[in-house]
């Protein structure tokens, strides 16, 4: 997925988006590998970048490929955490490839139904 030198300025946007996003940014190929991840994504599953690229995201993703289109999935962290985020799947970013943004909603979860049982 080399754009270099095609299109400078769109690359550096795409760069800059990618750095800066507070949600985890995971590109994907059509065999489901891991070609892009950016800071937070690093930080969600807890693994280096150089780790997570070339992985299969079914290293990572309890469940199928479908699940990840429900919206809410579950992931094992480095440590064996299971963790529940929410995603976002766009399928068709470029070319073969997928984009999923991923947001940690773990303790967001546990102080809700928290929250349920003291009410019942």
């Amino acid at each position: 997925m080399d754009v270099e030198g095609q299109f400078p300025v769109e690359k550096l946007l795409f760069q800059a988006i990618l750095e800066r996003s507070f949600e985890a940014i995971l590109i994907v190929d059509l065999q489901n590998h891991l070609v892009e991840v950016n800071f937070s994504a690093c930080n969600l599953l807890g693994f280096t970048r150089d780790e997570l690229v070339g992985q299969s995201l079914f290293n990572f993703l309890i469940g199928s490929l479908q699940e990840l289109e429900n919206e809410e999935v579950q992931v094992r962290d480095a440590n064996g955490k299971i963790k529940t985020i929410e995603c976002k799947l766009i399928k068709d970013l470029f070319p073969h490839y997928k984009l999923l943004m991923l947001r940690d909603v773990t303790k967001l979860k546990l102080a809700s139904e928290e929250l349920h049982h003291q009410r019942q």
